[in-house]
């Protein structure tokens, strides 16, 4: 059970302390508070995950945006086998791969540093590990409206990122397609999870996915990103990619105008960022 007061009376030189570093492996008393919930049981209920993050809250929300900086862009964190989880934004990212949506929208507000990339593809992971349904995303609202307002802040800062293309997402689903063609079945799906990703990932060739990390949780992970009992089929996919590329944005003209210009509208769009950045460089 988490000994939630104790860490409240905890000031950020206390829950900022390394209290362990064996196996490469960083322990903080911040740490020992975000996982605390897990109590060695395998996946936590739902009700349960939602309380213990509402409990963190309530202590975090008591320090200052340079305090959290501390705690959770700590480049002294390390973690084995995983290393995004490493440095400066591996304590967020790691809020991700335990699903603690709330708590990671709370400091993505804040302004907290964060690996885009690898957060990016572990937040769509996490929808390919939820029973994903038309309008249901497996999640809880809380997490859920939570989740949305990750992806909405993220779209902004990383539009260029392949997740926001739509391009990205035909020919994932025309790959995908060509994968569930060649098993001659639709089963595959629920017929063994961790191998259906390996199959996928690599047939597919997503490189970021190789890493099977990125689609795994740990000890405190919720039940509903539990893919024992998952009921996936090809046909969430349109759920899933309608999170990424909103069917009421400007995305569908922009894939249609850019594929009459051979790509150039996104290309011009690159190198005008870079344009911008060299420029703000050289006032300095």
């Amino acid at each position: 059970m988490c000994d939630y007061e104790k860490f409240n009376r905890m000031n950020v030189d206390e829950l900022a302390l390394i209290i362990k570093d064996t196996g490469g492996m960083t322990t903080r008393n911040i740490d020992l508070l975000l996982y605390c919930n897990s109590d060695g049981i395998n996946n936590v209920e739902t009700e349960h995950h939602i309380l213990h993050e509402q409990k963190i809250l309530e202590i975090l929300t008591k320090f200052r945006p340079d305090d959290l900086k501390r705690l959770f862009n700590d480049p002294r964190v390390t973690y084995p086998y995983r290393e995004y989880l490493n440095g400066v934004t591996g304590s967020m990212s790691a809020l991700l791969v335990d699903s603690k949506f709330i708590t990671f929208n709370y400091l993505l507000k804040i302004g907290l540093e964060i690996n885009y990339n690898a957060d990016l593809y572990i937040l769509v992971g996490k929808l390919f590990l939820s029973n994903v349904n038309y309008d249901n995303y497996g999640m809880p609202v809380e997490e859920f409206k939570a989740y949305k307002n990750i992806i909405k802040n993220l779209r902004k800062k990383a539009r260029m990122h392949d997740l926001f293309n739509p391009d990205w997402w035909d020919t994932f689903q025309s790959n995908l397609n060509g994968l569930i063609s060649s098993l001659g079945h639709n089963d595959w799906w629920i017929s063994n999870v961790q191998n259906m990703y390996h199959k996928m990932f690599t047939y597919l060739e997503i490189k970021p996915w190789r890493d099977n990390t990125l689609i795994e949780g740990w000890e405190s992970t919720p039940v509903y990103n539990d893919y024992k009992d998952l009921q996936h089929t090809p046909q969430n996919f349109f759920a899933i990619k309608k999170i990424f590329i909103p069917s009421n944005s400007n995305h569908s003209n922009y894939s249609n105008s850019n594929k009459m210009m051979g790509g150039y509208i996104q290309k011009y769009l690159k190198y005008k960022q870079k344009y911008i950045e060299l420029k703000q460089s050289l006032l300095l």
